[in-house]
């Protein structure tokens, strides 16, 4: 880790001395005139007095790079975090005096090879991406975390930096509860060591999800030795295709919506990621799946919609399967997976599987018989909805409820 504090050193001293002096310019004589000066002598004291400050105000106007709410403080302290899984990063921590918060912007570089350059374009590696949601809660950057009586332009502080609730505890600012307490070095001390810890795994985890995301174009898909022992020997499922989308093709889906509706995406919707992805058994069946990364992954694993094309279009709401499908994505397989940098493979893996004994355990009447039952299962479904086994036991090396 390296820091260096840069800027203009002459702006910030006269900054200083602007508010040590309050504004005011004393006068040599060090007096304020005594009481047995006239009602005139103190009038003309006044209006000099009010010159020296105008003149003062006008020096300090034209010598300052920036005036105004919104300007930050001429120095700016930067930390850069080196090699997280070829990447660096560079922090830079602003100052707004008017408003009295920390804003901070961030940057990434890598030398270790032109493939990296590659995923340094990425969107994935987004500046926002990368400092979004860190720390406790939902952390998104947007709001003024300082209690104050004019409501800032949130835009015009966005070309300085994002005032993130744990910038200001990393630079010992402490506005929670909306209650300013001012600086307190225990309060940076305290975060510090966490904060760099969490940055730096949030840039390898991106680094990892771009190069994840980069095999899945190619059809390729990883497999964890922790997850091939909850899958079958073969899958016959092919993954046809991974394309990114924008926000607003995502939920215009039609099996995105609840999601949308319940607002399960958090507050700022633009921040992650989506895409949507095609699985391909045989040559008739196609399940469609959207999928949201969200801006913390994987602190908060990747959430799943699915709409299978076989037969007519079926979905979470019409049909018990692929709700089912849907839980054990989304809820049950994120418990069982150690390393949640590789929960994304993993989902699709397993639902590369659940497909297959979707597709297999239907009545032959149904299907084709290009779906051959290769997998042993006692009981194909159970209870009135006709829940399928897609429990698959590595031990015995068959299907259960």
């Amino acid at each position: 880790m390296e820091v260096d504090i840069h800027g203009d050193t002459d702006a910030a001293v006269k900054l200083f001395e602007d508010k040590t002096s309050g504004g005011r310019v004393i006068d040599a004589t060090g007096g304020v005139g005594s009481g047995g000066e006239s009602d005139s002598e103190g009038e003309d004291m006044e209006e000099q007095d009010t010159a020296r400050r105008r003149n003062r105000k006008k020096e300090m106007s034209t010598d300052l790079p920036t005036t105004g709410v919104y300007s930050p403080h001429p120095l700016v302290v930067s930390i850069k975090l080196f090699n997280n899984a070829g990447v660096d990063i560079e922090l830079t921590f602003s100052f707004l005096p008017k408003l009295n918060f920390v804003c901070v912007k961030s940057s990434t570089t890598s030398t270790s090879s032109s493939k990296m350059s590659e995923v340094l374009q990425s969107p994935i590696l987004g500046t926002n991406n990368l400092l979004q949601c860190l720390g406790e809660g939902a952390d998104w950057g947007t709001t003024c975390p300082n209690p104050t009586p004019m409501s800032p332009n949130m835009e015009m502080i966005y070309g300085v930096g994002r005032p993130y609730m744990w910038v200001q505890r990393l630079c010992g600012v402490d506005c929670m509860g909306g209650n300013l307490r001012g600086e307190d070095m225990n309060t940076s001390s305290t975060h510090m060591d966490g904060l760099m810890k969490q940055i730096r795994s949030r840039v390898a985890s991106k680094v990892g999800l771009v190069q994840q995301v980069e095999r899945f174009q190619r059809q390729f898909i990883q497999r964890d030795i922790q997850i091939s022992t909850t899958l079958p020997d073969k899958i016959h499922t092919t993954l046809s295709s991974w394309a990114a989308v924008e926000y607003d093709v995502y939920s215009s889906l039609e099996y995105t919506r609840p999601v949308v509706e319940l607002g399960l995406l958090g507050g700022d919707v633009e921040a992650h990621s989506y895409y949507v992805t095609k699985l391909r058994r045989g040559s008739s069946v196609e399940l469609n799946a959207a999928i949201v990364v969200f801006v913390d992954h994987p602190v908060q694993p990747p959430l799943v919609c699915l709409c299978l094309e076989w037969m007519g279009r079926r979905t979470a709401t019409n049909d018990d399967n692929i709700r089912t499908m849907e839980i054990e994505i989304n809820v049950n397989l994120p418990k069982l997976v150690e390393n949640l940098d590789e929960i994304l493979p993993s989902q699709v893996l397993r639902l590369m599987s659940m497909l297959e004994i979707y597709v297999e355990t239907e009545s032959e009447t149904k299907h084709p018989i290009e779906f051959p039952m290769d997998k042993f299962c006692s009981k194909k479904f159970k209870g009135p909805s006709r829940m399928k086994p897609f429990v698959y036991m590595t031990s015995s090396k068959q299907l259960s409820h």
